[in-house]
């Protein structure tokens, strides 16, 4: 095959498909997963809703995008086209990704792999079973634009053009920070795939290299975050109490350490909260800080201590950076959806050392890429299977359960329902991570509130009203004495633990 053309249409196209496919079984499961619901309904009803209230969070461009996708796709079937934008994205990301790892020297199916398994992460597996998500792989595009084109700029020849793309890189982290500020960070995945192949450089060199994109990356969430103060200030968005920054960064920095840190490391495994699998995500989260460590052995041996200090120092403070953003918010809630950037950073760092060994081994290259490969397969085994099973699934029965006893409401009675909502303990997924893989939906007031609107405006499309032909109430126990005409039981859904497969 033509070296173009493998690298401009083959590669790229191949890499946009890929999470369609990987992820097809949960992309058009009939579901929805937490505010997917009042998203769709307040974006035709409420317009302006889903706007303040990400712009109070300091992402006006991500109300935006959502609110202006979500008007079209109205119902619950619909929401399998947010899920595919997602996946679309995705694929976008990994082709970029691509073209990134080959202006930075890496070798093509080397480059290949990591862009595939940059979509295979835990948290692109969220964003593909996540509606409402897919405006955070806008962002890390961005992120990564600003990169490229902030790396242009450093080799340029004119001052007027280094400033010129230097601008350009800033902008493109400021709109990315609007949009989403942690995946904003997905500018140090360029960072990190660009110093492997400059370690040999005098050191004065890459410090130079770093400081540069330094620059770039920091004017655009400067401006970023001074606008968005700008916008609350002058009551555009009313600020949102998570809008705040950490008191105590030492130790939200060893939290940091102790709960994001093994799931970054642990890569494509999804942690388990309840304690009930602990042994797989162990085992992948040392072999991530092996294959680390690796490298740092491999330039120790090569380039002597100074280098292999060096390489230490960036394997340990780029991931960080890339997580700056959860760190320095005064919010202590581990998820993968922020995790993004921080992942695909030590991924890169791991490839990177792989493809020091790879080269190396100049008898043995098919060898070692048909393991690569293989591994590859078994990772998006994997991820089909996190995705479907523990996102699709569980919040494909919570529906389920309440379409089946939405069925006793007349409307024409105005019946008093009463919903129990069920708890964490009722999830009946294998494992559980946070609000994310393995959680329920409907375990709060509202998404079981919002879903049966959904549900009886497509039972009753002729009553327009038929929202306010009933009186809603819900929990997770029936209050005494309370006589509701019609009770739905979400609880039922532990019924099915251990089927989910």
């Amino acid at each position: 095959m033509n070296q173009s053309f493998r690298d401009h249409v083959a590669m790229p196209l191949a890499l946009v498909l890929l999470p369609l496919l990987v992820y097809g079984n949960t992309i058009f499961h009939r579901y929805g997963f937490r505010d997917d619901y009042s998203t769709i309904r307040e974006a035709r009803e409420e317009p302006g809703t889903v706007l303040r209230f990400c712009g109070s969070q300091a992402r006006p461009l991500y109300g935006w995008l959502l609110e202006n996708s979500a008007r079209l796709t109205p119902t619950i079937d619909d929401l399998r086209w947010l899920r595919a934008a997602g996946a679309l994205c995705l694929g976008l990301l990994a082709a970029g990704c691509f073209a990134m790892l080959r202006r930075q020297q890496w070798p093509a199916c080397l480059a290949a792999l990591t862009a595939a398994l940059l979509v295979l992460l835990p948290s692109a597996q969220l964003i593909a079973g996540w509606g409402v998500c897919w405006p955070h792989v806008v962002a890390a595009g961005l992120g990564l634009a600003g990169f490229a084109a902030a790396e242009r700029g450093f080799g340029a020849a004119q001052a007027w053009q280094r400033g010129a793309l230097l601008a350009v890189a800033a902008v493109s982290v400021l709109v990315a920070a609007l949009i989403y500020q942690s995946n904003a960070m997905f500018y140090l995945v360029g960072v990190a795939a660009g110093l492997g192949r400059r370690l040999e450089q005098p050191l004065r060199r890459q410090l130079g290299w770093l400081a540069w994109h330094g620059v770039a990356m920091g004017a655009g969430m400067l401006l970023a975050f001074n606008l968005t103060y700008r916008l609350f200030e002058a009551g555009v968005f009313p600020r949102s109490p998570r809008i705040a920054i950490e008191p105590d960064l030492p130790a939200k920095l060893l939290w940091s350490l102790r709960v994001s840190l093994p799931n970054v490391l642990a890569l494509f495994v999804v942690n388990d909260e309840t304690g009930h699998r602990v042994l797989l995500p162990a085992v992948a989260m040392l072999a991530g800080l092996a294959l680390l460590m690796g490298g740092v052995v491999w330039v120790m041996r090569r380039q002597g201590a100074v280098r292999a200090l060096w390489w230490l120092a960036c394997l340990t403070g780029l991931p960080l950076a890339a997580y700056n953003v959860s760190i320095l918010v005064m919010e202590r809630w581990a998820s993968y959806r922020t995790l993004y950037a921080g992942a695909a950073v030590v991924l890169v760092f791991v490839m990177t050392t792989l493809g020091w060994w790879w080269r190396a081994r100049s008898q043995r290259r098919r060898l070692c890429l048909g393991v690569l490969a293989g591994a590859t397969f078994a990772v998006v085994l994997l991820a089909r299977w996190q995705a479907y099973t523990l996102i699709a699934l569980p919040q494909a029965l919570e529906l389920r359960l309440l379409e089946e006893g939405a069925r006793a409401i007349d409307p024409a009675q105005h019946p008093r329902v009463f919903i129990l909502t069920p708890r964490l303990r009722h999830a009946p997924a294998a494992l559980r991570w946070g609000d994310e893989f393995g959680s329920l939906s409907m375990d709060s007031d509202w998404t079981p509130k919002e879903a049966l609107k959904h549900i009886m405006r497509a039972s009753f499309p002729e009553m327009p009203d038929v929202n306010d032909r009933y009186v809603y109430a819900s929990g997770s126990v029936l209050p005494k004495g309370a006589r509701p005409d019609v009770v739905i039981d979400l609880q039922r859904i532990s019924g099915f633990r251990g089927k989910l497969e």
